[in-house]
Formats: C-alpha cells, sequence, structure tokens
C-alpha cells in the first residue's frame, strides 16, 4: 500500500500546479523574447526549460516516490502498518517499530480519494479508508479533528 500511497500524495500535491504554470509562463516569455528581438539560443534555452518544467510536471512525482518509497521500506520494512487510535496519542506499529505521536503535533489533515493524511512537520501518517478494521470511516473525520487542534 506504500507505494500507492505516496503517487496519491504526490498526485493532489500543488507542486505539480507550480510546474505546468512555470512551464506555461516560460513558454510564454519566450514567445516574447523571440519576437522582441532576442536571439534564437535564448528563446531555445528558454523552451528547453519550459519543457523540464513540463516533464517534472508529468514524471516527476515519480522520482519522488521511488525516493520516499526506499526511505519508507528503511524505516517500516514492507510490512503493512497498524495504527491505533488512543484518546491522547496515535501509536504505529510496524515490523521494525512502534511509533507515538501526539494529536497535538498534527499540523494538517489532508483527504485525498482513497486515504487520510495526517501531517506532521515533515512526516506523515498515511491512513487507508478502506483500511478501518473498528470504527466507522464516516466519525473518523469528526474524531481526528476534534483531538488534533494545531489541524
Amino acid at each position: 500500500m506504500a507505494k500507492e500511497a505516496l503517487h496519491e500524495i504526490f498526485k493532489s500535491n500543488k507542486k505539480r500546479v507550480f510546474w505546468l504554470l512555470a512551464s506555461l509562463l516560460i513558454s510564454i516569455f519566450a514567445v516574447i523574447s523571440l519576437i522582441g528581438g532576442a536571439s534564437f539560443w535564448y528563446a531555445a534555452l528558454t523552451f528547453l526549460y519550459a519543457i523540464v518544467c513540463l516533464f517534472m510536471w508529468f514524471k516527476g512525482d515519480v522520482f519522488m516516490v521511488t525516493k520516499l518509497y526506499k526511505s519508507f521500506q528503511k524505516i517500516y520494512g514492507e510490512s503493512a502498518q497498524v495504527i491505533k487510535f488512543y484518546n491522547e496519542q496515535i501509536e504505529i506499529k510496524t515490523p521494525l517499530s512502534i511509533l507515538t505521536k501526539k494529536y497535538n503535533q498534527i499540523t494538517r489533515i489532508i483527504e485525498t480519494q482513497n486515504l487520510y493524511l495526517l501531517m506532521i512537520k515533515r512526516q506523515v501518517i498515511i491512513i487507508g479508508k478502506n483500511g478501518f478494521t473498528s470504527g466507522d470511516i464516516n466519525n473518523f473525520i469528526p474524531f481526528i479533528k476534534g483531538k488534533c487542534k494545531n489541524a
């Protein structure tokens, strides 16, 4: 699930919009520069930069996901994680580690098509919507928002 979750995170990431807008603005700048009398090579290099931005929009997430997935494997291993929600904290159990996080550490809650993402600085707790073994998915968001006052 981890690799699919990372792909979903990056597909919903707003940085992808940045790459698309950057490529469009740079392309417009290159055309205006060429019309305005700039050298062909200057415009060509500017277009090349726009192509790199478009490439990052289409495939940049693949590179980041691969890097993050390898890091994820080192920390958590291949097996699925078990996340338990207690009154004061969240416990994440994997074959390699047990982590506990306080609810006040969570700074943002993101919902994607198949996941809930609980952001803690540069970390993320990934919760699959179809992965609940107890409790009700409909009660999860009110519960977690009530606990995470900083989100």
